[in-house]
């Protein structure tokens, strides 16, 4: 599916009011790393998604999980451009990486991970494909909250 495709979709699906508060959710890194995706090609996708729509229908607020993957480019796209964004984060902050080990982070250093992904994402023109963001540029801090889900 392309982003624009994609946009359209969510654009649909958020019309009928209120529509202004979203949940990012999918696979994690370890499943899409199976199909040749990685975080910085996930992030891309989703945050131009999320910019297209919310250039014509204004969101208010974003909440994803903490895991690789669809989560992590969630929030990532929600901090981008200053939303406010919650992480709903698993058990110890625990991320299964692309080689299906799991990860245990402290909250700082998946703060500094998802803000580090929205430096990113910032920098991105409007037209940029998303094949081509894995050789993009590395290095704004909107804030976020994190939850710990029990």
């Amino acid at each position: 599916m392309t982003r624009t495709a994609a946009a359209r979709l969510l654009y649909r699906a958020l019309r009928p009011p209120p529509g202004r508060q979203l949940n990012i959710a999918g696979n994690g890194l370890f499943s899409l790393a199976a199909h040749g995706l990685d975080q910085l090609r996930i992030d891309a996708f989703v945050y131009q998604v999320l910019r297209t729509v919310h250039q014509h229908l204004p969101l208010a607020s974003m909440r994803s999980g903490g895991q690789t993957g669809a989560d992590l480019a969630g929030l990532a796209a929600g901090v981008a451009p200053g939303l406010h964004t919650v992480g709903l984060c698993p058990l110890g902050f625990v991320q299964r990486d692309a080689n299906g080990k799991d990860v245990r982070r402290s909250p700082a250093s998946l703060r500094a991970q998802i803000e580090a992904a929205a430096s990113r994402l910032r920098q991105l023109p409007a037209t940029t494909p998303v094949r081509a963001v894995a050789a993009g540029a590395m290095p704004e801090r909107p804030s976020f909250s994190m939850a710990l889900a029990a």
